[in-house]
């Protein structure tokens, strides 16, 4: 469903779907959290793909937020995401992101129904973490 989607966006914006953005789409698909751009970079380099630079890794992650794949998140960093239902808990006093669980599927269904989507969202709660309360 993901690459169907990429697909279409990127013809329609008249781009290649090359090795590299699936390989970071990979990466991102694959945890269980969400990564910084440095992570992602670091993840990289168990993939059979060229070694890019940075800038390269941003613009990428750009192209797939745009073609709304994958998520991101600024908490004094960004950090990327699939949008699988996931759930996050954000500080908002050290900016700290805490992976919540994946919501039950029945939730899933309940939150498309009312925002008439698919189940590709994701919840974020502020709130102060244990450490800042």
């Amino acid at each position: 469903m993901k690459n169907e989607k990429l697909e279409r966006c990127l013809k329609r914006k008249r781009l290649r779907n090359n090795a590299l953005k699936r390989a970071i789409l990979e990466v991102i698909e694959e945890s269980d959290r969400a990564l910084k751009v440095e992570e992602i970079q670091q993840r990289l380099r168990e993939y059979p793909v060229r070694k890019p630079a940075i800038n390269t890794i941003y613009r990428t992650l750009q192209i797939l937020v745009d073609c709304d794949v994958i998520s991101a998140i600024n908490v004094g960093q960004t950090r990327y995401f699939t949008k699988h239902g996931a759930s996050y808990f954000v500080c908002r006093e050290c900016n700290r992101l805490i992976s919540g669980p994946n919501l039950p599927e029945e939730v899933k269904r309940k939150i498309a129904k009312w925002f008439e989507t698919d189940d590709a969202f994701e919840m974020v709660i502020y709130n102060l973490c244990k450490r800042c309360k």
